[in-house]
């Protein structure tokens, strides 16, 4: 890939050098995407086990999908490497910054931030889990998050993008359950 230059630069020769898709990205205006998301799932087993579960991060972070690596910074802080992705053209691998920033055991909540990046993208995310007891031996597992991409519209289009990230959510919220309920 060719080294990114400003609009006014001019190569040795006079010329100005040509830009690929992913350069002419950061030249124009930055399209941030919202996304607000909820998901909320009953689960088999004691909001005891399923709060011991959740309450520990290392726990969650093994959820993500496609994890190749993740290093401790602190019990509250991991580094999380996806493995490299192909997309259409653009091959990702994603490193991800997760922190926990509240555990509330009272009210069997926690918020997790997540900074992430990858072939010129960005993104932040904030979660909100908290769970709810149904019966004796069943709970609501609730989590309400926003996602800001920056650049993955541009590199992946719009639909592409929220696909993806769709297809990532569900199937963290997926590996999440069914390691919670393995533990009764």
């Amino acid at each position: 890939m060719k080294k990114a230059v400003g609009p006014g630069f001019k190569s040795r020769r006079g010329r100005q050098p040509k830009l690929n898709f992913e350069e002419k990205y950061f030249f124009k205006r930055k399209q941030i995407l919202h996304m607000h998301v909820e998901y909320s799932s009953e689960l088999s087993v004691s909001i005891d086990r399923a709060w011991n579960f959740l309450s520990n991060t290392n726990n969650v972070v093994n959820c993500f999908p496609e994890v190749e690596n993740i290093e401790t910074i602190s019990p509250s802080e991991y580094k999380v490497k996806i493995r490299s992705k192909k997309i259409g053209p653009i091959t990702l691998s994603l490193t991800l910054d997760v922190k926990v920033k509240n555990i509330d055991p009272e009210e069997k909540k926690a918020e997790i931030e997540i900074h992430g990046s990858g072939a010129g993208a960005k993104f932040a995310v904030n979660i909100t889990a908290s769970l709810k007891p149904k019966d004796t031996d069943k709970v609501v597992v609730t989590y309400v998050g926003d996602v800001e991409l920056g650049g993955f519209t541009k590199l992946l289009g719009k639909e592409k993008a929220m696909e993806e990230i769709e297809k990532f959510v569900k199937t963290f919220f997926e590996n999440l359950k069914s390691r919670i309920e393995r533990i009764s």
